[in-house]
């Protein structure tokens, strides 16, 4: 299935950003496209002022891929690009898969 999971990494990182008094929001969110998930961790620690050891950092980035995991499991088609729903459902209702 394809989706735009970009919504829950913006969760993901916002819980982390909650989680070190960090303020965080959608805005914030767009420097991290395209970024890595230690350099967007990088990103958030410079918006709070904060600096960590390696070992902190990496714990926090598995936490972080940890929450954006666990989020997968809650998709289901209804979360699925309307426009490909409306491609796949055409395509099997001509018998091409």
């Amino acid at each position: 299935m394809l989706v735009d999971s970009a919504r829950l990494h913006f969760v993901a990182w916002k819980r982390i950003a909650d989680e070190l008094d960090i303020p965080f929001d959608a805005d914030d969110n767009e420097a991290l496209k395209g970024v890595d998930r230690m350099g967007s961790l990088e990103h958030i620690l410079r918006l709070g002022g904060r600096t960590l050891d390696l070992p902190a950092k990496e714990h926090l980035a598995a936490r972080k891929n940890g929450f954006y995991l666990d989020a997968l499991t809650t998709m289901s088609d209804a979360t699925c690009c309307p426009v490909l729903r409306h491609c796949w459902r055409r395509r099997a209702n001509a018998g091409c898969c």
